[in-house]
């Protein structure tokens, strides 16, 4: 592969809707999922409930939520455990490999989950930024969602206005 080339893949492809019995026990209604070297990146709608709780052995797994209410729960096998409400779009959890976690869906939510490896020095994870790209992703979404907020309130303020007068 050539040093800047780019990977495509095509997203109708990488639809999966789940119904019944299979949507209650992944907790998903849809996503639209892509594993593509040692990357794993899914936007997914999940509702009300608790998903499976697991781990990943040599993996980080970031949640981003853009919609919704969840708090996303970890333990370890010691008994320490924590806990971390993710209520605005654009909070963020990371999960470091071995970590066992799962998330309470308090409201029908939308997330982007994205699962990759770490560095190969240990206990890096801790002062580790995402891969490059996805925080300036999670930025743009949220100036997005800031300049939406502010047209959004002009908009109100004007119609208000007009209806006063």
């Amino acid at each position: 592969m050539m040093k800047d080339s780019v990977i495509f893949c095509a997203g109708p492809n990488a639809q999966q809707e789940f119904k019944g019995n299979s949507m209650v026990m992944r907790g998903i209604k849809r996503r639209i999922r892509h594993d593509v070297l040692g990357i794993s990146l899914h936007d997914a709608e999940l509702i009300k409930g608790i998903q499976e709780g697991h781990r990943h052995t040599v993996l980080y797994e970031a949640i981003m939520l853009l919609e919704g209410r969840i708090e996303a729960c970890w333990w370890d096998d010691l008994g320490s455990s924590g806990r971390r409400l993710l209520s605005k779009r654009g909070d963020l959890a990371i999960f470091p490999p071995d970590r066992n976690h799962t998330l309470v869906v308090e409201e029908d939510s939308h997330i982007i989950v994205v699962k990759f490896s770490p560095s190969t020095k240990k206990d890096e994870w801790k002062a580790s930024t995402l891969p490059k790209g996805l925080m300036g992703l999670r930025e743009q979404i949220l100036e997005a969602e800031d300049r939406t907020e502010k047209a959004l309130g002009q908009t109100r303020q004007a119609l208000s206005k007009a209806g006063n007068e």
